[in-house]
Order: C-alpha cells, then structure tokens, then sequence
C-alpha cells in the first residue's frame, strides 16, 4: 500500500486534494515560506527515502533535491526560504539533525550528529534558533540552539544549548511570533 500526501481545503470546507500519485511512501510534507512549494520525503515502504520539491498547486511533478542511502525526513523551512532542516536515519547511528541549503550549491551540513537521536528540529519564526528533541539525558526532552552558517556557507556555528522540557518533552512547535514554544509531555500535555 502507498502512502500519498493529500491537501486540505480549508476555505472549502476540507475538501481534499490528492497531491502525490506514486507507489512509495510519500511522507512528511512541509510547506515554503510562501505557501508555493511542499518538500516531503519519499522511498520504498518502510524508509522515507528522498527528499523531493513540487509546486503547492500541482502544475509540475515533484523534483529530486537530495538523494542519498540514508533515510530523511524534512522537519522545517526557514522563513527566508534559504534553508530546510531534515532528520538523517541510520540504524547503526541513530538519528541525526541536517540543513539543506536552498541556494547556491545545495550542499548538506550537519546541525546535530552525535551518539544520541536528535528529530523534529524546527526554525524560530526569525530562523535565529532551532529547537528539537534529543534523548542526550537518557530520555526525550526539548533543547534549543542558536542557528547560524559560517560565513562561507559550509558549516553551522550552533553555540551553545538550553534544555526547554523537564521530565519529558517532544515535538517542539514555535509560536508564530518566536516568543513560544510549545511541545508535548510524556503524559500528552
């Protein structure tokens, strides 16, 4: 069975769209800035594959825009549009944190690849921080780092880190302003 990405309608009262039509896994979209453009994972059941691009309104079929051996999964564009963060896979390391430069020559970088699982790393409304969910302590808890490329574009300076969750902590989302964070607790608050 495939797995596709469909869109909803508000504004039509949630008709629905479908916006993928292939035989793999077609899995977690994110949307641009702009609201023209989805980037979501896709591959053969059971892995997330690829990361593809293809225009909101269905015109023209999903681009290539990274592909390698390892399962990914997009997490977050910035609100400039210059970068995607996206999980990295690999049952030997676990699950690591990466950005996609959107421009120039779209070569990844490492955020977080440490021993331990980092996942669902999203961008501060103003792209200046990056909260995300590592189990570093033994258990999941939300943590946020500064965000920044060095000035060639290689390499990300994070600096330093501030744990956000106590006890348990997942799912970190920005309120759109940057002055929240909400996340979920281990009993689903």
């Amino acid at each position: 069975m495939a797995y596709n990405i469909w869109l909803l309608d508000l504004s039509r009262g949630g008709a629905a769209t479908r916006f993928t039509f292939g035989s793999a896994e077609d899995v977690g979209p994110v949307w641009s800035p702009d609201g023209s453009r989805i980037i979501f994972a896709s591959g053969p059941k059971g892995s997330s594959g690829n990361l593809y691009q293809k225009p909101a309104n269905g015109a023209r079929d999903e681009e290539p825009l990274l592909k390698s051996d390892d399962d990914k999964n997009p997490n977050s564009w910035s609100s400039d549009g210059r970068f995607l963060l996206y999980e990295v896979s690999n049952p030997a390391r676990g699950s690591d944190i990466w950005v996609l430069p959107l421009e120039g020559n779209r070569k990844p970088v490492p955020f977080l690849k440490t021993e331990f699982d980092e996942t669902s790393a999203h961008f501060s409304p103003d792209g200046h921080w990056v909260a995300y969910e590592s189990d570093e302590s033994g258990r999941r808890e939300v943590y946020v780092r500064p965000f920044s490329m060095n000035s060639a574009g290689t390499a990300v300076e994070t600096g330093g880190k501030w744990q956000i969750s106590s006890g348990s902590g997942r799912e970190p989302r920005w309120r759109r302003d940057g002055r929240e964070l909400y996340y979920r607790s281990r009993d689903g608050g």
